[in-house]
């Protein structure tokens, strides 16, 4: 039986995410991390003495710091060019970001994700380490303007797909993942398994350093179109009798040459590598079940959270079942083996959104 799970739930398509810097060098990482928070020192220099410590910002506060902020940078005789791009800074941190926004924050060797839980406030409490061991170089981080964050786990850089790392080139303190294709590989780096809207992602990394074999690859890409017909085929059984070996082998004999593939795969084999999947038939359903059989090849199962309601029919045995033969027809497991396949772990903490549906637990009758 297998014996992990991977929680699957809808990102909303409206959600923002941000990168937070941790000073110059990212020398304050570890006091964000440790003191669950983010936070800048733009108005440091400003007179913020009628603040009360800890108090979230009102709109007036938010404006009278933006004008002060510029009116300071101007007498500091700075040039448009750098006024414009540092006010529009700590305007994007005060005003832009949202409580349940993603924010990332980076060190050399580092990366984290966290889930804001907090609306914009003031204080003027230093920020300390909690825990010195292995920080060097101690300094008091004292930036003011902050955000509670809720961190995920701490992870190296080395090990995050391409795509993303292109996204930290911005080289600003703070800033928005705006583009549609790292928007995506965000979310496939955070949530092995997803939806947006109704359409299923996944995500599998590829961590062969080895130069990747044209067998491996082709027979893996076969292995991803026997999933979408064994999903197409699970979706026509009304109950577990209905779901046998047997009725699967006719239905590939019926199916196979004329089915109509609707699974993307897209690939970035660079070091470490990954392969992004999307699927969406129009049929929330099926989409699940592939969901459960992709899972399946790497012996675990998926639990949906409460608000999908999924009436599913057949469960996570049965399904294991037939993704062994799919495995053994494909010879998955040679693919799994020689490009060292994995699927990350979806980080529980990023799933703890005060979103109207609270966390996102699986439900006992969506655990297949």
């Amino acid at each position: 039986m297998q014996g992990s799970c991977i929680d699957v739930f809808p990102v909303p398509e409206n959600r923002k995410y941000w990168v937070v810097r941790a000073g110059v060098g990212a020398h304050f990482f570890s006091h964000f991390v440790q003191n669950n928070l983010v936070a800048i020192g733009h108005a440091d220099m400003l007179n913020l003495s009628t603040f009360e410590d800890t108090s979230f910002l009102s709109i007036e506060q938010k404006s009278k710091i933006i004008s002060s902020h510029q009116k300071f940078l101007l007498e500091k005789g700075e040039s448009k060019s750098q006024i414009g791009n540092k006010n529009a800074q700590i305007k994007r941190f005060i005003t832009d970001i949202k409580k349940n926004d993603i924010v990332i924050s980076v060190s050399d060797e580092r990366i984290i994700a966290g889930v804001i839980k907090s609306d914009c406030y003031f204080s003027d409490q230093s920020i300390e380490l909690t825990d010195l061991v292995k920080v060097k170089d101690v300094k008091t981080c004292d930036f003011s303007l902050r955000y509670d964050v809720h961190w995920g786990r701490s992870q190296s850089r080395d090990n995050i797909p391409y795509p993303l790392e292109r996204s930290l080139k911005n080289t600003g303190a703070v800033f928005g993942v705006n583009k549609i294709e790292h928007i995506q590989a965000l979310n496939h780096w955070l949530f092995p398994i997803h939806l947006v809207n109704d359409e299923v992602r996944c995500s599998v990394n590829i961590a062969s350093e080895k130069a990747l074999g044209n067998n491996e690859v082709a027979n893996l890409s076969n292995t991803y179109r026997q999933l979408e017909l064994l999903s197409s085929f699970l979706r026509t059984c009304k109950g577990e009798n209905d779901a046998s070996l047997g009725n699967f082998y006719n239905f590939l004999k019926d199916n196979a040459s004329t089915f109509n593939y609707e699974l993307t795969v897209q690939h970035a084999f660079m070091s470490p590598g990954v392969e992004y999947l999307q699927l969406n038939t129009n049929d929330f359903i099926k989409n699940i079940y592939f969901a459960a059989a992709f899972a399946a090849l790497f012996n675990t199962q998926i639990a949906v959270a409460d608000e999908i309601k999924a009436d599913m029919r057949i469960s996570s045995s049965k399904i294991a079942i037939l993704v062994e033969e799919v495995k053994r027809e494909t010879k998955f497991n040679n693919s799994k083996s020689e490009l060292n396949l994995r699927i990350k772990k979806a980080d529980k903490a990023l799933l703890e959104l005060d979103d109207g549906f609270g966390e996102a637990m699986p439900s006992n009758k969506l655990i297949l």
